[in-house]
């Protein structure tokens, strides 16, 4: 459950109340209407093709706690709401940054350790591996949440007990792990490899080597670094002020 007041997520999410209802919290976020199972905050995020503020009225009749959506819509759906539904209605000039704002809230609520994980391959096994090995109650991000979309998801979806925060963060191009970094804040950043992985996106290696270097500079302070040894690419990055712990043959660490 999202631990926060109605008025508290709109204050986070930067949204306009525009229907109160009759209080409780969200369980989760959700952008999909067809996920919806009763007690979600639905995100009605703007697409190429469509507008997810249109598949609010669904969401609503499935059950969910409440809508933010674009205020094209908000005033509308106010004024249908469908009789034995209660739904808590925000406004926002942005949906998706509204998204990503509450998760940092979220973040700051729950007040954890956050590691972040990138690389050209072996995200996802290293965020399982974490998760399987940290001592105490880990949330981790669900199949492949890390986007600009899946990231702020899978930390609105860790429960209240979380101890520690793991976090996927993929890149498709410069920028992206930056944007990812300012919604999750990083205390740990761990770059599994850097390799010929997106160079259709990125054109070279140093470029993707910039890219990924990223998740370093979004450190929160007194952040740690865990990177490969074998990564000379990224020496430049790794100056005598960032907290640097390296793995492989003739690192710090080897397993």
């Amino acid at each position: 459950m999202i631990e926060l007041s109605p008025q508290r997520i709109a204050a986070a999410a930067g949204a306009r109340i525009a229907r109160e209802a009759s209080g409780g919290r969200p369980d989760r976020a959700e952008i999909d209407s067809r996920l919806i199972a009763g007690g979600e905050l639905f995100f009605g995020l703007p697409g190429t093709e469509a507008d997810g503020g249109e598949f609010a009225p669904a969401a609503i009749e499935a059950g969910a706690w409440g809508v933010l959506v674009g205020r094209r819509w908000a005033g509308e759906l106010s004024e249908a709401v469908p009789e034995g539904r209660d739904p808590w209605i925000f406004a926002s000039e942005d949906p998706l940054a509204s998204l990503q704002r509450l998760a940092t809230a979220w973040r700051h609520e729950l007040a954890v350790p956050v590691v972040g994980i990138t690389g050209s391959v072996g995200k996802t096994s290293v965020k399982d591996i974490a998760r399987a090995l940290l001592p105490v109650r880990t949330h981790a991000s669900p199949q492949n949440f890390n986007t600009e979309v899946g990231l702020p998801l899978a930390i609105l979806s860790a429960p209240s007990e979380t101890e520690v925060l793991v976090l996927e963060m993929a890149m498709r191009g410069v920028g992206q792990i930056a944007e990812l970094c300012r919604i999750a804040e990083p205390d740990v950043a761990a770059i599994t490899n850097v390799g010929p992985v997106h160079l259709e996106l990125l054109g070279t290696l140093e470029a993707i080597v910039e890219a990924k270097a990223e998740i370093l500079a979004g450190l929160r302070p007194e952040g740690r670094a865990v990177v490969p040894v074998e990564a000379e690419a990224l020496a430049p990055h790794l100056d005598d002020s960032l907290d640097a712990l390296s793995f492989g043959p003739g690192g710090d660490v080897f397993a």
